[in-house]
């Protein structure tokens, strides 16, 4: 592999040594059995016999070389996949197109894409994740984005439409990845407590929250070595049997849909905006945004101990910058550079970490987004700002809960708690009885209200 020096002001430390690859220049695939076959051990050895992934690997703990050589396949994959979804590889053929779609649809992704984000995550654990996140971005092409976001449209080779179109479709791509690296914890070894039938579980809930499903087309998500008898009683636990139209066909039950997750990995484009759209119906139906209580998204559940490294994101100034850029762009009427969709994923990616820190009872992060790192780059102003703005009215309830909880961070860093609140901005959350309850009532309250709502 060619390797290409990252600068020290980049990643905080060293100068390093990122893999140079240019997936539009250079020849790639989508079959890579190795570092899947890898994968696949890391995941169940390092809980089973309570190793660490350093270990696992007999890698040195500061070692960049080896897990750069690990998930170099596996992050070609996944940005080759994003690349060819996105129209950018339009004059090779529906050969390749079709190898994308089956990478990702359910015959294939179980033994290609699955694989890929699991050791992704493996080596998210173990390196830094300055230079984590910045082999991943310039597998995306963003590393001028990210300097300044203005002046990387000149030096990509696309021109004109083309070159802002494609820009915010690797964005957008780009964060997704990190979302995902981040929430999909549901899989037995990587989130704590989880088995398969936890996994099959959330694939069901994703599955039926689309709508109304047939018994016969619910089986045919599921490749055909699944437990039959385990996915019909997860079903028939998950699911309503009704009859509309003469046909038999399962709902998803009221009280499991607010587990969905509106930017589930296993769901394809067109089943994403089918889910928005099922999930604005149901909100509509409870009253509308401005009837939600501020409020983050539900929580995934907690790394295993080898997988824990991952949470070394919340500690990075890369990511804040990430977030800081887009933020920025965003609150500029007339900036290019930006879409409704890359708003949302980092609302949603910020609300998430926010949480998770709050779990672990750290205020890390929290310093970052205030610009308490020495660095000054705070992102709460450009949040301020949003939030009266129409761009997030179907994330207004998460960004006002994210404003709140850095607002807080703040008074504490500032004047410790006798220090008083500063005034909000006025947005709509509900009733005065909502505004007027102690953190922990209003916490509660939100819980019953989405609850109730879903």
């Amino acid at each position: 592999f060619k390797h290409h020096a990252v600068e020290q002001r980049l990643v905080g430390k060293k100068s390093q040594e990122l893999i140079l690859f240019d997936i539009l220049k250079e020849k790639v695939s989508f079959h890579h059995p190795l570092p899947r076959f890898i994968a696949g051990l890391l995941a169940g050895s390092a809980s089973r016999y309570n190793m660490s992934l350093v270990n696992l690997l007999r890698i040195a703990p500061d070692e960049i070389r080896g897990p750069l050589l690990l998930m170099e396949p596996c992050s070609r994959s996944v940005v080759l996949a994003s690349q060819v979804l996105a129209g950018m590889w339009k004059r090779n053929g529906y050969g390749v197109l079709n190898q994308a779609l089956h990478y990702q649809l359910h015959l294939s992704r179980a033994v290609m894409y699955d694989k890929d984000i699991i050791m992704l995550q493996s080596m998210a654990a173990i390196l830094d994740p300055g230079v984590f996140l910045y082999a991943l971005l310039y597998k995306y092409r963003l590393e001028k984005w990210l300097v300044s976001p203005q002046n990387s449209l000149k030096d990509r080779k696309e021109r004109g439409e083309d070159a802002v179109r494609f820009l915010i479709s690797e964005l957008e791509e780009f964060l997704f990845l990190l979302i995902v690296i981040f929430c999909e914890r549901y899989k037995p070894g990587i989130g704590e407590g989880m088995t398969s039938t936890d996994t099959i579980r959330r694939e069901l809930i994703h599955i039926l929250f689309l709508g109304p499903l047939p018994h016969s087309h619910i089986m045919k998500k599921f490749k055909m070595s699944d437990n039959d008898n385990e996915v019909n009683q997860l079903i028939k636990e998950l699911g309503v049997l009704r009859r509309i139209s003469g046909k038999s066909v399962f709902e998803l039950k009221e009280n499991y849909q607010q587990y969905y997750d509106p930017f589930y990995y296993h769901h394809t484009k067109v089943e994403q905006s089918k889910a928005e759209d099922t999930w604005r119906k149901l909100l509509k139906v409870a009253g509308g945004f401005d009837r939600v209580p501020a409020s983050p998204p539900c929580q995934p559940p907690p790394f295993t101990i080898p997988y824990q490294g991952i949470l070394r994101l919340l500690r990075c100034p890369v990511l804040i910058k990430i977030f800081h850029s887009i933020f920025s762009e965003a609150t500029k009427e007339d900036s290019k550079i930006w879409s409704m969709k890359l708003l949302h994923q980092a609302i949603h990616l910020c609300s998430l970490m926010i949480a998770e820190e709050q779990r672990l009872d750290q205020n890390v992060f929290a310093r970052l987004c205030i610009g308490l790192d020495g660095s000054h780059l705070s992102i709460l102003p450009l949040l301020e700002v949003l939030q009266s703005s129409q761009r997030v009215e179907e994330r207004r309830y998460i960004l006002t809960w994210i404003v709140k909880q850095l607002r807080k961070a703040r008074n504490e860093e500032s004047g410790g708690s006798n220090s008083p609140m500063l005034p909000t901005v006025a947005v709509h959350e509900g009733t005065d009885e909502v505004d007027s309850a102690t953190p922990t009532k209003k916490r509660l309250m939100a819980e019953e209200y989405r609850k109730r709502m879903m």
